[in-house]
């Protein structure tokens, strides 16, 4: 099959949750044999034009540096173009490369790219609603729910996804669960030398926002290292609360405990050289890539109990549960600190419900299994009812 990936942001500048899923699975399905065009925003000294291998290339759109008066909307200025970019270009990339199937990721960041060039070039659309990436308020639920009916077929990722998309109506046949973290398991692996006299280092991954929560971990710092001080709290990526969050600290005077890393490329080396790793937002911690990459890792794991988080907990015990305040992240921080024998049931456990239900293998074999329904329904059944 060809397939084409709508993505605005993607790797090397962009490398949260969304790109580095859809890099795994892009990078699996080629060395299946699977043709793969990737369509995303381009950055300064990156290549227009990128040949990965026989079977994957990136297509960057043009980018244009914002004027001084619209810098504060950077990211809306980056959309504007990608669209434009995606409207103008799209169409003669996908009939170029004779793409069978588009598939846009997330709704407004690829996904409504990837549904305008279907309809321009007549090729089935899919839309992966990463996360619980859906409306914040009632004008946006109305703009996904009048615009998702024109996609063949809506992947969810979250069951309080499903449930949503089900209410608005859409029948069984137009929606469908895929859960899967995109972890290569051969990548996030548990390290295999042990350090000797090392701080125990308890990580954080993810953008420093509120969503993400970094500011619940940095407040339950002062809290941990007054019973349990050998230890170091690593954030690893950037965002609108940095320059706050380093402020803070130095404030709370625990600066030499934190470290902030940036924005990384070598993650797995990063949590496997970790020995404890914290998911802390106040909303959803399912929608965290790297959360999944901890498991597969074999790292023991504190994750704030909200949204569908509890669910990785089911089958057997994976990590340990917080409240999203200070004082109940610190805590389950410090039974781990405390317990290595915790911590090392925990990341086997972890590790082994990725290799069961999270792999790489088991999602590229169920996005096969989806590109070829839509297939046949879209080309065997010309005339089937739109939802």
């Amino acid at each position: 099959m060809k397939i084409a990936f709508f993505v605005h942001g993607y790797l090397p500048w962009d490398v949260y949750g969304v790109p580095r899923y859809i890099e795994a699975l892009a990078h699996q399905m080629a060395k299946k044999g699977h043709k793969i065009v990737i369509l995303c925003v381009g950055r300064q000294g990156l290549r227009k034009v990128e040949e990965i291998s026989n079977n994957l290339k990136i297509y960057r759109s043009n980018y244009i540096n914002p004027p001084r008066f619209l810098v504060f909307v950077s990211g809306l200025w980056s959309l504007l173009l990608y669209t434009l970019w995606c409207i103008i270009k799209g169409p003669e990339i996908i009939r170029k490369e004779e793409i069978d199937i588009i598939h846009g990721h997330t709704f407004e960041w690829g996904g409504i790219q990837a549904l305008i060039v279907s309809i321009m070039t007549q090729r089935p659309c899919i839309i992966t609603i990463h996360g619980v990436g859906l409306a914040r308020n009632r004008i946006e639920e109305k703009a996904q729910k009048a615009l998702l009916r024109f996609c063949d077929l809506i992947i969810c990722q979250r069951k309080t996804v499903l449930e949503k998309m089900i209410s608005w109506g859409y029948k069984q046949d137009k929606v469908r669960m895929l859960e899967g973290g995109a972890i290569d398991t051969k990548k996030y692996k548990p390290r295999t030398t042990k350090y000797i006299n090392h701080h125990l280092k308890i990580t954080f991954v993810g953008r420093l926002d509120d969503f993400r929560g970094p500011e619940l971990l940095l407040d339950a710092i002062p809290i941990v290292i007054r019973s349990y001080s050998d230890t170091i709290f690593q954030f690893v990526g950037d965002g609108p609360k940095k320059i706050y969050l380093i402020k803070k600290a130095k404030k709370m005077n625990i600066e030499k405990y934190v470290r902030f890393l940036g924005t990384r490329n070598d993650v797995n080396n990063i949590l496997e050289n970790s020995d404890i790793y914290v998911a802390v937002s106040p909303y959803e911690n399912l929608s965290s890539l790297a959360l999944f990459e901890a498991m597969s890792t074999g790292l023991a794991i504190v994750a704030t109990d909200v949204g569908e988080t509890k669910n990785l907990v089911q089958k057997k015990e994976t990590l340990l549960l917080a409240k999203p305040t200070p004082n109940s992240i610190a805590e389950q921080l410090l039974r781990l600190l405390y317990d290595q024998k915790l911590r090392l049931t925990l990341g086997k456990n972890a590790r082994e419900l990725i290799i069961e239900e999270y792999s790489l293998d088991k999602l590229v074999a169920s996005h096969e299994k989806v590109y070829m329904n839509v297939l046949q329904s879209r080309y065997l059944s010309p005339m089937r009812e739109r939802n």
